[in-house]
């Protein structure tokens, strides 16, 4: 039986960026957030893992994007802020 999780009414309309979010603590993080009504970014390294998290999130009711940054960190953090700002915001938590 999976333990039910915590409700955090202050997350609602939140933006999260979840790092290592595709995977372990990062992804049930990420789904946490998620079923508490936060918006969620998750960038990993791995786009299918990514994918997997953000389809779990979103079957949790949540939203969600993913992003796996490229050999450029700098370049690939600019644009994965630039894509959660379009679809979700500032990150506010």
């Amino acid at each position: 039986m999976a333990a039910p999780t915590p409700i955090f009414g202050d997350l609602r309309g939140k933006v999260a960026v979840v790092t290592g979010g595709s995977k372990g603590i990062g992804a049930a993080t990420a789904r946490m957030l998620g079923e508490n009504g936060a918006r969620v970014a998750v960038v990993a390294r791995g786009q299918e893992a990514i994918d997997a998290s953000v389809a779990a999130v979103r079957d949790a009711g949540g939203e969600a994007i993913g992003s796996a940054p490229t050999a450029r960190p700098a370049r690939a953090w600019a644009r994965s802020g630039s894509a959660r700002r379009r679809s979700s915001g500032r990150s506010t938590c």
